[in-house]
């Protein structure tokens, strides 16, 4: 019984960031925020007229789009210039900052830098 609370203790106290850098738990959770982040604006992002599927709410999904691409290279760039994290962290947190800015990307060619032409210039 005294095994299982000195476990929760631990786990409670963050067991589980336990051998990782500063530099790699404040990476780490902030790229996890800025996931949430970017989610919740993605699914909530509307017209003046409260759609979300119009021409507006497409160009302010592919501005948010591409604030979020910006801001991932930016603290990649940061990451690795000075940011504290050990070279394995860094192949790490390199791997996921890549990996998403691609999907982004991928994102931004077949569907926001297509918003006139799906829904019309607007004009």
């Amino acid at each position: 019984m005294l095994l299982a609370g000195v476990l929760t203790f631990f786990i409670s106290c963050g067991l589980e960031d336990a051998g990782k850098s500063d530099c790699f738990i404040d990476v780490e959770d902030t790229l996890d925020s800025w996931q949430t982040t970017y989610n919740y604006q993605m699914t909530n992002a509307k017209d003046d007229d409260g759609n979300t599927q119009s021409l507006e709410a497409c160009l302010i999904r592919k501005g948010l789009t591409e604030e979020y691409i910006q801001s991932l290279k930016n603290r990649q760039s940061w990451m690795n210039s000075n940011g504290g994290c050990t070279a394995e962290e860094k192949n790490t947190l390199n791997s996921r900052i890549n990996k998403r800015v691609q999907e982004l990307e991928e994102d931004m060619e077949s569907t926001w830098n297509r918003c006139e032409e799906v829904y019309g210039s607007g004009g």
